[in-house]
């Protein structure tokens, strides 16, 4: 939920976290209902709903299969992107503590599809992150089933970082993949909560983390002039430190807690934003303790 708050989740969002678990979540207007058990019903935190899937498996099917092989992750991905899609016939399926969507506790992983052309490192590489988002791409089609309408993907958590895994993503799911900058947003989220409470108003504080992001194909980060980046629209995407508390309402900000506040702000460049600590977020001004142009 709180992740949901600080992405700014709309309906039409899937976000797939890729933690030690797997979630598939996304934000919904209207209740859901699974007799199956796939999907959860939540309410987010704005008054909405969130409908969620959750595998048991996830990042740690990466961490083991890089362990297994005795690479870091750098060279995982590596290997993995050596490898064509499909991994060379070689299907993993990854329950190696069980499963709980679907219900299978006893059930353990195996490799399937074996013959002596595939068994190498990178068909291995590739068929762990295959694997993994094989039990993902299923738990979006069942959000799907639900009534949810997926027009892209948010993928987020640890394991997102890897270079290979958006790639790999970019062919499994039919919508695109948004992979926005790296965050705590769990806590970016009840930073959000906790200002939008102290604020004071009806509706939540504007959120929008997906005007930078990185190239699945590429793995570049949108910085401006990246020649590598996805197109982005012509208002920056900025990262900055605020105070939680209103400049008009309280007068000085020092001392009072921060927020990692991530938005999009009018610009007319980077020094301008940088030549001024005060910024407008919902026609409130807040103090900028620092910036980070993405």
């Amino acid at each position: 939920m709180g992740a949901a708050l600080a992405l700014g989740v709309q309906p039409g969002d899937v976000v797939v976290s890729l933690g030690t678990s797997g979630t598939a979540y996304a934000g919904s207007l209207l209740p859901t209902s699974d007799p199956s058990g796939f999907v959860a019903g939540f309410a987010d935190a704005t008054g909405k709903f969130l409908p969620l899937v959750c595998t048991l498996n996830a990042a740690r099917i990466l961490s083991a299969t890089a362990e297994m092989l005795n690479v870091d992750f750098n060279e995982f991905a590596r290997l993995a992107l050596s490898a064509q899609p499909g991994a060379g016939g070689l299907t993993f399926i990854p329950y190696l503590d069980g499963e709980r969507t679907p219900n299978l506790p006893d059930a353990r992983g195996s490799l399937h599809g074996l013959t002596r052309e595939n068994m190498t490192a990178e068909n291995l590489a590739r068929s762990a992150i295959e694997g993994m988002f094989g039990g993902l791409v299923e738990a979006v089609q069942a959000l799907e089933a639900v009534g949810v309408v997926a027009q892209r993907v948010i993928l987020i958590g640890g394991a997102a970082a890897n270079s290979a895994v958006a790639t790999v993503a970019a062919t499994m799911f039919n919508v695109p993949i948004h992979v926005p900058p790296e965050g705590e947003y769990v806590a970016d989220g009840a930073a959000v909560q906790a200002a939008w409470a102290l604020s004071g108003e009806v509706e939540p504080p504007s959120v929008d983390v997906h005007e930078c992001r990185r190239n699945p194909l590429s793995g570049s980060r949108c910085r401006a002039g990246n020649p590598g980046a996805l197109p982005v629209d012509p208002i920056r995407s900025v990262r900055l430190t605020c105070a939680l508390n209103s400049l008009n309402q309280f007068g000085n900000a020092n001392g009072l807690p921060r927020l990692w506040y991530p938005g999009v702000f009018s610009t007319n460049s980077a020094t301008e934003l940088l030549e001024h600590d005060v910024v407008w977020i919902n026609g409130r001004e807040f103090l900028a303790d620092s910036v980070d142009i993405q």
